[in-house]
């Protein structure tokens, strides 16, 4: 079962309701690592906090994926380490061993980082549907592809209809 729960460090000394304060004044939400699954911490075994991405061109560690601004990812800032939901709370941990096993060969074969799918380019524009009609001088004929219709321009007035 996944557990967002606050990460505390107990050490000698330092009492937990005051790490409980330093975390809840910082208002961040940090993932605590309950289930044992090290893809809730970074390299270096720290604590994960969500935040949202300040700028685009966040990437996640794990999948390698690029994110816009405002996207929420969990990071470390220590380590400059971040992670994004997908990777920080995998469906289960027999997935998250097998996904983990086919990112790491992924990355070993291939040079070009895995990013996100870019938006596929608008179909290409088709022609108008008639020819434009013949209209006398000073007047043209122009089409308009937001409304997909003709409208007529005067070139001497500048009157269009």
């Amino acid at each position: 079962m996944q557990v967002l729960e606050f990460c505390l460090k107990i050490t000698a000394g330092v009492s937990a309701s005051s790490d409980q304060e330093r975390f809840h004044s910082e208002s961040s939400l940090v993932i605590d690592d309950v289930d044992g699954n090290e893809d809730k911490k970074c390299k270096k075994g720290h604590c994960l906090t969500a935040f949202q991405t300040p700028k685009s061109k966040f990437y996640c560690e794990e999948c390698q994926k690029l994110f816009p601004m405002g996207t929420t990812l969990y990071g470390c800032r220590q380590c400059d380490y971040e992670l994004c939901k997908a990777c920080v709370k995998p469906q289960s941990t027999e997935m998250t061993k097998l996904d983990s096993s086919r990112r790491k060969a992924s990355q070993e074969t291939s040079m070009n980082p895995i990013v996100e799918s870019q938006p596929q380019p608008p179909p290409p524009r088709l022609p108008p549907p008639l020819p434009p009609p013949n209209v006398p001088e000073p007047w043209t004929a122009i089409y308009n592809t937001e409304y997909k219709a003709y409208y007529f321009n005067n070139t001497i007035t500048g009157e269009t209809t």
